[in-house]
């Protein structure tokens, strides 16, 4: 579906944190509905309300003031000083996101709070052509990542479907990113996690399950995407973008730079896409393999996996 120019945001509902059995309590997003919508005018960018900015590195960093305590606006701060600097060192070069654009990056109190002054009930939403991220968490990987890799599609229009744009954004949704202050991680590699388990390990249940979807379908537009619950749809499409681009599919802080080249010349070109054949063309061409036989070989490595080996 074709959208108008600079139309593109993405938006995060219903996030509760996962759990694993006994005392080991995850941090980690559990994503429900990032869909893409048109911006109208009940939909507010810039916040209403009253804000502290604070500024580190690229980011403006916004903290309310009118319904944190001191110490709230003071640990905010830090902790999203500490994490999204050295997730900017971690990932911003390779995606080439300009350093005089900058972050825009509100941290609200609730969820509550995000629909009462921005008219949009979500947990998280990124808007790339303004550089501004949205969320109720102190350092936000997943929108903030829709900032680096949709600003190089294209700052006008952008038809990537959802599967490889949520991919991407999951493959750097890492744990370490999301954690309180003292809860102990699921595992310590910035691997993508989705309620407490890792992309991999998600899609491995699913294939063990026969619940794998077949990626066919999902790659162009986003009715198939779509049609699948959150539990299934982004850790699928984050787990076949890892493979696709990590030199260690459980260090995903160590891409293959060539790769994410590919990877960027591939969503260029299939922004202009007309349907799933053009996508799978233009799969075959930039990363000179086939998609149906890559996703052979994604299901044979989920096969092997063993989440018990991260650290």
């Amino acid at each position: 579906m074709r959208r108008g120019k600079n139309s593109k945001v993405c938006t995060r509902g219903a996030l509760t944190l996962g759990a694993k059995t006994g005392s080991l309590v995850t941090a980690v997003l559990v994503l429900a509905s990032c869909g893409c919508s048109l911006l109208n005018g009940s939909i507010r960018d810039v916040p209403r309300g009253d804000w502290e900015k604070h500024r580190f590195g690229v980011f403006d960093y916004y903290v309310q003031a009118d319904s944190a305590s001191q110490n709230t606006v003071e640990e905010a701060v830090e902790k999203g000083a500490d994490r999204l600097e050295w997730f900017w060192e971690k990932t911003a070069g390779y995606w080439d996101y300009p350093e005089e654009k900058g972050v825009d990056y509100y941290k609200f109190a609730s969820r509550q709070e995000v629909e009462r002054l921005t008219g949009r009930a979500v947990n998280g939403r990124a808007i790339p052509h303004k550089g501004i991220v949205h969320s109720i968490y102190f350092s936000d990987a997943h929108e903030v990542a829709h900032l680096f890799t949709m600003r190089g599609i294209s700052e006008q229009e952008i038809r990537v479907g959802n599967f490889w744009l949520e991919g991407i954004a999951m493959y750097y949704t890492w744990p370490a990113m999301y954690a309180e202050s003292g809860e102990e991680l699921p595992y310590s590699e910035h691997l993508g996690a989705y309620q407490g388990l890792s992309v991999h390990e998600r899609s491995r249940r699913l294939l063990q399950a026969n619940d794998l979807p077949d990626l066919g379908p999902m790659i162009y537009g986003n009715s198939m995407f779509d049609a699948h619950e959150e539990a299934i749809s982004y850790p699928v499409a984050g787990s076949f973008v890892t493979f696709l681009l990590a030199q260690d599919p459980s260090a995903a802080d160590q891409p293959d730079g060539e790769a994410v080249e590919s990877f960027k010349e591939f969503l260029s070109r299939i922004n202009d896409a007309d349907s799933r054949e053009e996508v799978a063309s233009a799969f075959t061409d930039i990363f000179e393999k086939d998609l149906e036989e890559t996703e052979e070989q994604w299901r044979e490595f989920l096969e092997g996996w063993n989440e018990d080996e991260l650290g």
